[in-house]
């Protein structure tokens, strides 16, 4: 008997996101291997680096809107935090429609410790999402 279990593959829509800045090496590895691998990727990445931010956002972003700008088909980035990164890709950039997987990394460097909950931008972007009732991991690279 033969397994057809690769012939039912459904391809995800995932959100990548992370903390290091949309111009990291280890996102767009991330993102070539995932739509390499026939899922629909959604990029969405801080302009700059925000190692560190942990769980802080944008609070000036309340009153006046966040820069959100398309770099590449599919690829956007913010002028934000890891934190308010995510929620301008879950409510702006997917207009609110979930997407069945969040990632945030990869990450450069190790993510270790027991402050790592608070501190860590790549964790935090990933536990927003979780708290959205969205389904996420954190990835990091050290």
């Amino acid at each position: 008997m033969t397994d057809n279990s690769f012939e039912e593959f459904q391809p995800l829509h995932i959100l990548l996101v992370n903390d290091d800045g949309f111009e990291a090496a280890g996102l767009q590895a991330m993102y070539d291997a995932l739509v390499a691998a026939g899922h629909n990727v959604t990029l969405v990445a801080p302009k700059e680096q925000q190692s560190g931010q942990g769980t802080r956002i944008n609070v000036e972003s309340i009153f006046q809107p966040t820069e959100v700008i398309e770099f590449a088909p599919g690829q956007w980035y913010v002028d934000g935090t890891p934190v308010t990164t995510t929620l301008a890709a879950l409510d702006f950039v997917l207009n609110g429609e979930a997407p069945d997987l969040v990632i945030s990394g990869i990450n450069e460097g190790e993510n270790v410790g027991a402050s790592i909950a608070i501190s860590s931008g790549t964790v935090s972007a990933a536990a927003t999402a979780i708290q959205r009732g969205i389904p996420a991991i954190a990835v990091s690279a050290g």
